[in-house]
């Protein structure tokens, strides 16, 4: 599978990321072969979260692979610089590893842009310590992935695309005056441009969109570097990774 330089980070990740939420259903011990399984088929991108409980399967796939040849990004939803502290000390013993590649903050909505402030900064002194190698936020949000493009501390933003719009931030319908798909792609698109690592979530809509339709939809558009897909089989690996590389947009341009 092809591998994109993310963002302006000196990251090379692979076009489909690896969610590892439906792990949490397996053991560490079998999550964990399944990743070593996706990575032998060329995936070597991983994402989790300190509240998914997946660290441990993260773990037990480490084990088997070179850490140099794995992105691993997780999240945390710490609300100060002391929570942070103890978020990046915990994921770290988790994950087992003396670095993380990428910390996201968990869920930014819009409010919350100047609380983070401070976190981002203890983030990047991380980061120059060696202890994290790119610094970004995740949100379900149009107003808060426009405004990434202007976050300089913001280096990799997580964040929706389904041709649905659902889970675009929260609600009865999952989609409220914050905007709708068409917005979204908008705010994208200004953040990849601004040289942002932009990874896709919530493609397959929690399960409500067929694959192929899904992937197909986003990969219609260029302004992303890899999709994150939550799967718990190598078949799920071996499907998603054939509908991808089928895609058009093999390679993000524009």
């Amino acid at each position: 599978m092809i591998r994109l330089p993310l963002g302006c980070t000196n990251l090379l990740v692979s076009r489909l990321c690896f969610g590892t939420v439906p792990l949490e259903e397996l053991s560490p011990q079998e999550g964990g072969r399944i990743l070593v399984q996706a990575w032998g088929e060329g995936m070597n991108f991983w994402d989790t979260s300190d509240d998914y409980g997946t660290h441990p399967h993260v773990a037990a796939a480490l084990q088997q692979v070179k850490r140099e040849d794995v992105v691993v990004m997780t999240k945390t939803s710490a609300e100060s610089v002391e929570e942070a502290e103890k978020s990046l000390h915990r994921s770290l013993e988790e994950l087992g590893t003396d670095y993380i590649d990428i910390m996201l903050l968990h869920y930014v909505k819009p409010e919350w842009i100047p609380n983070t402030k401070e976190i981002l900064e203890f983030l990047h002194e991380a980061k120059g310590k060696g202890l994290l190698r790119a610094v970004g936020l995740s949100t379900h949000s149009v107003k808060t992935t426009r405004r990434v493009a202007n976050l300089a501390p913001v280096e990799v933003v997580l964040t929706i695309a389904n041709k649905k719009g659902s889970w675009l931030l929260e609600g009865e319908e999952h989609r409220i005056e914050d905007g709708q798909m068409s917005e979204m792609w908008m705010a994208i698109k200004e953040a990849y441009r601004a040289g942002k690592g932009v990874c896709l979530m919530k493609i397959l809509g929690s399960g409500t969109i067929d694959p192929s339709e899904a992937i197909t939809y986003v990969t219609r558009y260029p302004y992303f570097h890899s999709l994150v897909i939550g799967m718990k089989s190598l078949e799920e690996v071996k499907m998603n990774l054939s509908l991808i590389q089928g895609g058009q947009n093999d390679r993000p341009n524009g």
